[in-house]
């Protein structure tokens, strides 16, 4: 998609924010940073949306590793700004214990590329996630691996992590 797209749904969400109860904003979605989140097209219109009190709740990306070593700074915009609350994506290994549960190794963590913020500010399970799945769609097409059913598909990346935290903030709220 397009940052303008993404962009022209937070400002639809602003400007309609009271008419539809639009408390939360999730953006299973990210780019790599061109420049501090002060100036970042996607980061501005984050902290508009979270200014006018909506909470905003972004992926970390998914750039934590690189030929089997960590990589810093991989943080994707709009995740860069301050005020969003960042999500890390954590793996379960498929048993019910958190004693076991690490960050995935493709999560992006900080510090930030251009403003050295630490972050993601919150992992959730994100790895071999289920989740629905559209007729015909391309994933499910060029990766048939990944189908569970008709249905349902296994997802894995901070943007399977990032609902889940959003789905907690109207409980916290």
């Amino acid at each position: 998609g397009y940052t303008s797209d993404a962009i022209a749904a937070v400002e639809w969400a602003i400007q309609h924010q009271s008419e539809h109860n639009i408390r939360v904003i999730n953006m299973s979605l990210g780019h790599a940073p061109w420049e501090a989140a002060e100036t970042d097209p996607l980061s501005m219109i984050s902290r508009m949306a979270v200014d006018s009190g909506i909470v905003v709740v972004a992926a970390a990306g998914n750039i934590g590793q690189s030929e089997g070593e960590e990589v810093y700074g991989g943080i994707t915009s709009p995740g860069i700004e301050p005020s969003v609350i960042t999500v890390g994506a954590v793996t379960a290994w498929g048993t019910p214990s958190r004693s076991d549960d690490t960050v995935a190794s493709y999560s992006s963590r900080g510090p930030t590329r251009y403003d050295e913020i630490i972050k993601p500010d919150i992992t959730a399970p994100g790895t071999q996630i289920v989740a629905p799945m559209s007729p015909g769609n391309i994933l499910a097409a060029e990766y048939p691996q990944v189908v569970v059913d008709s249905n349902y598909m296994w997802l894995s990346g901070t943007s399977m992590s990032a609902p889940t935290v959003s789905a907690a903030v109207p409980l916290i709220l």
